[in-house]
């Protein structure tokens, strides 16, 4: 014999990442407005969902129903996660290195494009060699060249 059974399958949403909550605390306040937060932890801001939503109910920085975890509250919590801070540490040596240079803000978009170009092919030299630290160096001049064309073109 086959029953048909109707379920209703109800899913709650953090409003903190936006995700699907599967362990989480729910939050009335005396409006009777209900704020979901999960669980999960978020390493880059070393907090949880939840955290977040304390912080947000108090300081009142949300909109309700859209993810309290965006970019401007990002900026707010970021510290550096530990391979990030030692590729920025190289790429500020190597900046340093160059400073006697004069710096990039007269450079153009296509001069920088050839650079990274150029860096490409020492990079991957130092892949072809497995020369790690060079491996390093020369994606710390990637990037540098790449920031260069981002705040260059930001400032046109």
């Amino acid at each position: 014999m086959i029953r048909k059974v109707l379920k209703t399958i109800s899913v709650t949403y953090c409003d903190v990442c936006g995700e699907i909550c599967y362990s989480y605390s729910t939050h009335r306040l005396t409006d009777g407005t209900e704020y979901h937060a999960c669980s999960k932890y978020h390493e880059g801001i070393n907090k949880t969902c939840m955290n977040i939503l304390y912080e947000g109910l108090i300081n009142k920085n949300f909109t309700p129903h859209v993810p309290l975890l965006n970019e401007n509250m990002l900026d707010a919590y970021v510290t550096l996660r530990p391979s990030v801070q030692k590729f920025a540490e190289e790429m500020e040596r190597k900046l340093k290195l160059n400073d006697h240079k004069g710096g990039w803000m007269g450079m153009s978009q296509d001069e920088i494009i050839q650079d990274i170009r150029e860096e490409n092919i020492e990079l991957s030299m130092a892949i072809a060699n497995n020369d790690v630290k060079n491996i390093l160096e020369e994606c710390a001049d990637i990037a540098n060249y790449l920031m260069m064309l981002a705040e260059i073109s930001a400032s046109k």
